[in-house]
């Protein structure tokens, strides 16, 4: 890296770190699950995310979605099926393996924490202008893109 880009990139990775930290943080899903009118931990929230966009899911395939081991996948399905977010069935393709399915109750949860999210999103950025929303979006895409290829090229998943 050359010299004079260390002080922009060190700056962009504090950035983007600050902004992890927030969009992980503990708070800010309590907030926006309490504005939905739902009480689950941002990790059962992340979980049945991705099993609404992969469902069916088998278990194997929702721990490498979430890059858990299969028992922390297990466990966390476990959970949402306990809370009736998800429906455990048998595979129709294999009957020896189960699948999961967001049920009734998951999506109009899973709908209501992104409905907040998006609502709550759209009021924290509201004094933007036009162009700073457009020019965001497409910078955060690239970024999202190049580290994507970046990860792949490196052997990741």
């Amino acid at each position: 890296m050359a010299e004079d880009d260390r002080g922009w990139v060190l700056d962009l990775d504090r950035q983007l770190t600050r902004l992890s930290r927030t969009l992980r943080s503990p708070a800010l899903h309590a907030v926006i699950g309490r504005l939905a009118g739902v009480d689950i931990d941002e990790h059962l929230y992340l979980t049945l995310a991705h099993i609404s966009s992969a469902e069916p899911v088998r278990v194997g395939d929702l721990a490498a979605s979430l890059d858990l081991e299969r028992s922390g996948a297990s466990r966390r399905a476990s959970q949402l099926v306990a809370a009736g977010l998800v429906e455990r069935t048998v595979d129709p393709d294999d009957r020896r393996a189960a699948v999961l399915r967001l049920s009734p109750a998951g999506r109009r949860a899973l709908d209501a924490v992104q409905s907040a999210w998006l609502t709550a999103l759209a009021g924290i950025t509201a004094d933007w202008q036009e162009g700073h929303r457009d020019e965001a979006v497409l910078l955060l895409g690239r970024l999202g893109d190049r580290l994507r290829t970046f990860l792949d090229s490196a052997g990741g998943r």
